[in-house]
């Protein structure tokens, strides 16, 4: 900041003496472009102070923070650490692929700093289970977007099942199915959804061509309480490619708006309909 000031002054100074003579032995005109460009670089001299001491003031934010999160503390020394070591190679191709592994970290970052982590494949499901087992989430409403029989029938999606029965005894679940149409009177189906019901979770249903084409509510998400939404990205086959797990307020707002549109498709009515159709399946079968 020091260094910023001095070279204000000595601009100023300078400046001055200069439209001083001009202003002595020079015509009116050019003492006007002189005033002119005084005023612009004094103005870009100012500016460039305040930006500095925005910096500053957000790199002391950082460092007092940091101090108050041991782990947040010792990762960012450690990456420091890390980055100080990687530097001292000098191969061409390594620092070419060092730069493309920050540069994607730095977008992961970038992401992360607006409440949004992403999760490949089905890495997401430990903190998925970390977030319902906290004491604060008091209930998970969730959005399936049934596409075919193979939706949350691996091991995975099994014990997931099983996790979810057992915190139904103790937060509220709700969970809407999205069920594509040819897939309506499917008897297991219909089964495996019922079991969930007789487990305490609430339950709707809801015929994916019943769903307005307009309406932005296909979604396969979770909202977990207050404090954080997902949403869960599959392929054709019901596997996961990403879930995105979101603690920004404007993504929570919106999944819950979504979720609560849905609920005027999968309507109670709807609802019995579909497990009074599983009995007529069970009997003409």
């Amino acid at each position: 900041m020091k260094r910023h000031i001095s070279i204000g002054l000595l601009i100023g100074v300078a400046l001055s003496l200069v439209v001083g003579i001009t202003f002595i032995i020079g015509s009116g005109s050019t003492l006007l472009a002189l005033l002119g460009v005084y005023v612009s670089i004094t103005i870009s001299v100012i500016v460039a102070m305040i930006d500095r001491l925005r910096a500053l003031e957000r790199g002391h934010n950082l460092v007092a923070r940091l101090t108050r999160d041991e782990d947040l503390q010792r990762m960012a020394g450690q990456l420091i650490r890390r980055l100080s070591d990687a530097v001292e190679h000098q191969d061409p191709l390594y620092r070419e692929l060092l730069s493309r592994e920050l540069r994607e970290t730095d977008l992961r970052l970038a992401q992360a700093a607006t409440g949004v982590i992403t999760f490949k494949a089905e890495s997401w499901r430990a903190a998925w289970r970390d977030l319902l087992g906290s004491d604060d989430v008091a209930y998970y409403h969730s959005v399936a977007l049934v596409k075919n029989r193979d939706y949350w029938q691996d091991n995975a999606g099994r014990d997931a099942m099983v996790f979810n029965k057992e915190i139904a005894t103790s937060i509220g679940v709700h969970r809407i199915f999205v069920i594509w149409d040819n897939l309506w009177q499917d008897t297991e189906l219909h089964s495996w959804i019922a079991s969930q019901r007789d487990a305490g979770i609430t339950v709707s249903v809801v015929r994916r061509s019943d769903i307005p084409a307009q309406e932005d509510l296909i979604h396969d998400l979770g909202i977990y309480g207050d404090r954080a939404v997902g949403y869960q990205h599959l392929d054709e086959q019901c596997h996961t490619l990403r879930f995105e797990l979101r603690f920004d307020e404007a993504g929570c707002l919106q999944a819950i708006d979504r979720f609560r549109r849905l609920k005027l498709y999968a309507t109670e009515e709807a609802t019995n309909e579909y497990f009074e159709t599983e009995v007529v399946s069970s009997m003409a079968g």
